[in-house]
């Protein structure tokens, strides 16, 4: 009986049918539970990868140019920044329908280096379908998303601004009528400026003393402020802009030129927006020469500017030019003490270029060509320009009237082409005018100097 009993264990023992059977039944159990809980894994890697994009692209636009715009101050842009990234997550995760669970949400906005760096962090909780049999009810999900603004631009910018006798006209139409009534002439007649006050008309009777009383310094005697006037006192208040939007103390830079028939440094490049001020408070019209002499200035102006950089350092600043005039030239150059006479008391500018079309008479005007810009765009400059129109539509003066009917429309398109792009041409007349294009020109070289890094 024992000897059968053992033979038949070792026959069982032996006897290998039907054994993948049972190697099956017993291996499926945990293989089938690796691949759930694979589903499972997947399932939160996925949703977490989903919710990450979102987290980026809410960092990513929050310190972007159209959040973080380079013209807000900086507290301006932190606030800005955070408002959006929270804004922007929220509304693209209830937009999704993912199977998750958000948790606890963290926002991070400083100022690191002169940039905005954005830090979003995350809890969140996947559901398990498969787990939930170990005992794993959710996977826990967790991640950061950080973004950081480009940082500062630094900008070169040079202003070349028109300070021959026609743009001594009044400034506001009604500056324009009082001159005109108390001086004899709406834009100061091109008259030198070296006169005593005493020689100005200041009686208020309506027939000026003498033509003395025709110049830029009897207009603001008698009250009247002139377009060189709003021009110079808007460059002002762009250096308080500046130091309201500068980053690093280095970050603008700002030489200031005028010019009538010769070039004139009012301020040599440098960082000081106290000390361009300064410079800037105390410009005058030219007193003498007071024609405008495009050729001699232009050529001798863009000498002085140096090839634009990259923006990225200091020692490599993005070039900017602003060229702030009404675009008409004039061949005379007036001496002081000269008297009129002969050609209205004017000698002819030696240095000049005369070439048609232009308007005929002594003073020999003519539009402003805008091939004479070359020179700054060989040097990678970027140029913008302000025309200060020549409009005689309030104004009873022949030559005035002459120069806007034969030459107006010529000078806005030779400006125009002086530009480096066409929305970097401006044009204005009256004050309110000038000053919010002197205004718009300083944004641009902001957001321009962003866009071209």
């Amino acid at each position: 009986m024992r000897t059968t009993f053992l033979n038949a264990c070792r026959d069982f023992l032996s006897n290998r049918r039907g054994s993948i059977p049972i190697v099956f039944a017993l291996t499926v159990i945990p293989v089938a539970g690796l691949t759930a809980a694979a589903i499972d894994f997947a399932q939160g890697t996925r949703a977490r990868s989903e919710i990450s994009a979102i987290a980026d692209a809410a960092t990513v636009a929050a310190v972007s140019e159209q959040t973080v715009k380079p013209t807000m101050l900086l507290q301006e842009q932190l606030d800005a920044a955070r408002a959006s990234v929270e804004r922007e997550f929220s509304t693209q995760l209830a937009a999704r329908e993912g199977s998750w669970r958000m948790g606890a949400v963290s926002y991070n906005v400083e100022n690191i280096d002169t940039s905005i760096r954005i830090t979003l962090c995350y809890t969140a909780e996947q559901d398990t379908m498969f787990l939930k049999i170990a005992g794993i009810a959710s996977l826990q999900l967790a991640s950061c998303s950080v973004a950081q603004s480009a940082p500062p631009t630094y900008v070169s910018v040079y202003a070349l601004i028109d300070a021959s006798g026609s743009m001594g006209i009044g400034s506001t139409r009604e500056d324009q009528a009082l001159m005109e009534r108390r001086l004899g002439c709406a834009f100061a007649c091109h008259t030198i400026n070296d006169v005593n006050d005493s020689a100005c008309n200041t009686s208020g009777q309506n027939i000026p003393r003498n033509w003395w009383s025709q110049t830029p310094k009897c207009a603001k005697i008698i009250g009247a402020r002139t377009r060189f006037d709003v021009v110079r006192d808007a460059l002002i208040r762009v250096t308080e802009q500046a130091e309201r939007l500068s980053r690093v103390n280095d970050q603008y830079r700002l030489s200031v030129h005028k010019f009538s028939n010769y070039l004139t440094e009012v301020h040599p490049s440098g960082t000081s927006m106290a000390q361009a001020r300064s410079a800037l408070q105390t410009m005058t019209m030219d007193q003498r020469g007071a024609g405008t002499n495009f050729y001699k200035v232009m050529a001798d102006f863009a000498r002085l500017i140096p090839e634009s950089g990259d923006g990225r350092t200091a020692q490599s600043p993005k070039v900017f030019v602003l060229l702030l005039t009404d675009g008409i030239g004039s061949r005379v150059f007036e001496e002081n003490r000269c008297f009129f006479g002969g050609e209205g008391g004017w000698r002819n500018d030696p240095d000049y270029v005369l070439e048609s079309p232009f308007v005929d008479g002594s003073i020999r005007s003519q539009a402003f060509p805008s091939r004479l810009c070359d020179a700054l765009k060989t040097k990678k400059a970027t140029v913008l320009t302000l025309a200060t129109e020549f409009d005689s539509s309030n104004i009873n003066d022949g030559h005035m009237k002459n120069v806007d009917r034969t030459l107006r429309t010529r000078s806005l398109t030779g400006l125009a082409g002086c530009a480096s792009a066409t929305n970097l041409a401006y044009k204005a007349n009256l004050a309110p005018d000038v000053e919010s294009a002197i205004s718009q020109m300083f944004t641009a070289v902001i957001e321009k100097a962003r866009l071209v890094r």
